[in-house]
């Protein structure tokens, strides 16, 4: 059964409850008839008033239900109203740079959403160009026993990608970018500073590189301040580096094998909760030597200047001169991620809303963690997907929290996605 998306928007918070409540009504006389054809005759009362609704429903009784419930005071997660005490800020996309994603990831956007099909089959022709039928094929059949870095970050990519083609598609454009470590490829693609066959290029030459080291150490993420890690390790192992400062609670670090596993040890003794992530020492010495080896496959590369305002996570701040050229991504496979730093310039530059652009929220928690630690107030999490929930109920969940706080959407094209508008 395929979910839709209700709006309403009103001049005040009184003319609001009173239409919805006549809309509950109307929904109570058609009950059993199909909630895609009911919301698309009321559509003509789509006004872009300040006061705004939103709510997911899967068929009439639900959406009759919900807006029931509304109107006798009780909460419902798939309902969003406009909080007049939140100012509208500006939209950050943001792309992460790991977590595992599966043949699975995407696989209901692929057959629902033709936008999002269109870019995950144009990736895999670049892949093929690129890398061969062999790898295109296992790109399209990754899993476990196959899950290489390249296959892993190309899939990621192909599902960032798609998931930005189809959020302009569906009206909604980034003020901002920012991506955490790989992600950057995508950033600067959704940013464009790149296209998508040279993006293709970049992820799965980075990560052919990276497998190469493959085995040989690790990456391990802890939950802790830098007071704390410094308090229980005062010195890092020469073959150990902190790879990555997610948040001021949240750190990576990367390096060998073995003296990765003692240290989890001595955090776990310290109640310090750490977590293994990928056997690849990402962003450590062991990446250092294959460092040239990407710059030189990237000679040619000529980058264009971001369209919107790009957050560098190896700068750690907003992207100035510095274009993303071979040596910028050099240094964005070899030094930490600067995320905690770069998301921190974002928010003091007024971006409230943060959108992640992935399989899982990854990036989100450490978001919350930075805008309580800057004192920003009203910064919004917002994640496109979420694994094992479905996935089009999640961005239209994703959408309804957008549209209350001022976003304009393509609403005709939510409703019906084999409309075509001239971004697809």
């Amino acid at each position: 059964m395929r979910s839709e998306l209700f709006i309403l928007a009103c001049s005040d918070k009184v003319t609001l409850h009173d239409r919805l409540n006549k809309m509950a009504h109307f929904l109570q006389r058609v009950q059993g008839r199909d909630l895609h054809t009911v919301i698309r005759n009321t559509a003509h009362a789509i006004k872009q008033d300040s006061f705004k609704f939103a709510a997911v429903a899967r068929d009439i009784e639900h959406l009759s239900s919900q807006l029931v419930g509304f109107g006798l005071g009780k909460k419902r997660p798939d309902i969003f109203v406009t909080d007049p005490t939140k100012i509208a800020g500006k939209l950050l996309w943001a792309f992460p740079g790991f977590g595992m994603v599966s043949m699975h990831s995407g696989h209901q956007l692929l057959h629902s959403e033709p936008v999002f099909a269109d870019i995950f089959n144009e990736c895999a022709a670049h892949i093929e160009h690129y890398f061969g039928q062999d790898n295109t094929q296992a790109f399209w059949d990754l899993n476990e026993n196959n899950a290489t870095a390249m296959l892993v970050q190309l899939r990621l990519f192909a599902l960032q990608a798609a998931l930005s083609a189809l959020w302009k598609h569906w009206g909604v454009e980034p003020d901002g970018v920012i991506g955490h470590s790989f992600g950057e490829i995508a950033a600067a693609y959704t940013a464009g500073a790149i296209n998508l066959k040279t993006a293709i290029y970049i992820v799965g030459t980075r990560s052919q590189l990276l497998d190469s080291i493959r085995s040989q150490g690790g990456m391990v993420s802890i939950d802790c301040s830098q007071k704390e890690l410094n308090l229980t390790i005062p010195e890092l192992p020469s073959n150990v580096c902190i790879a990555a400062e997610n948040s001021q609670k949240n750190f990576i670090l990367s390096g060998d094998t073995k003296p990765l596993r003692d240290l989890e040890e001595l955090l776990a003794d310290a109640g310090i909760r750490s977590q293994w992530l990928v056997d690849t020492a990402g962003h450590s010495h062991q990446v250092a030597p294959l460092r040239n080896k990407l710059e030189a496959a990237l000679h040619n590369l000529v980058p264009q200047a971001p369209q919107v305002p790009f957050y560098s996570t190896v700068t750690g701040g907003l992207m100035d001169e510095e274009l993303t050229d071979a040596k910028y991504w050099g240094k964005n496979m070899c030094q930490p991620v600067l995320f905690s730093n770069a998301m921190s310039k974002a928010i003091t530059d007024g971006f409230t809303q943060v959108l992640e652009l992935s399989a899982q929220p990854i990036l989100l928690p450490a978001v919350v963690q930075i805008s309580r630690h800057t004192g920003a107030k009203g910064v919004t999490a917002i994640p496109s997907l979420r694994r094992g929930k479905p996935e089009r109920d999640t961005m239209l969940r994703a959408a309804a929290q957008l549209y209350v706080t001022d976003t304009n959407l393509h609403w005709n094209i939510i409703s019906d996605p084999h409309i075509r508008n001239h971004i697809s």
